[in-house]
């Protein structure tokens, strides 16, 4: 799908308005896709400035590189995931509780607070320079 079909199906589906900042599409507040079952991609630069809910999207199988999010993304249930992109930036809690898909986490992630991988038993070891901020939970990792 096309950048900008993609955004205007992101704004339909998350009740809010996406505008260009800095060159890529931009959230001011929260975007709640939770249970967007059939969402399989996110729009290219994406910049959500605060939360962002993809809580159960089973069928999103990627996140575009440079994600950024100013506070919390919460990808817990989202089992069509096997990785995380290059240059995700989280401002503060990463919830992947239960995406058992997940394989591996990009070198250099940095989260600014909890880091929850509980129940994602694909991933067999932690990236290098994993920079969490508060707490790392690792229950029900099988390595």
């Amino acid at each position: 799908m096309k950048n900008l079909e993609l955004i205007a199906e992101i704004e339909r589906l998350g009740g809010v308005r996406i505008i260009e900042k800095n060159g890529n599409p931009y959230v001011e507040g929260d975007l709640d896709l939770y249970g967007c079952t059939g969402l399989t991609e996110l729009p290219k630069g994406l910049n959500v400035g605060r939360d962002l809910y993809l809580y159960g999207c089973t069928w999103l199988t990627e996140l575009p590189d440079g994600l950024n999010v100013g506070r919390d993304l919460y990808l817990s249930g989202c089992t069509g995931l096997t990785e995380l992109p290059k240059g995700l930036n989280v401002g503060r809690d990463l919830y992947l509780y239960g995406c058992t898909w997940l394989t591996e986490l990009p070198d250099g992630l940095n989260v600014g607070g909890y880091l929850n991988l509980s129940g994602c038993t694909g991933l067999t070891e932690l990236p290098k320079g994993l920079n969490v901020g508060r707490d790392l939970y690792l229950y029900g990792c099988t390595w």
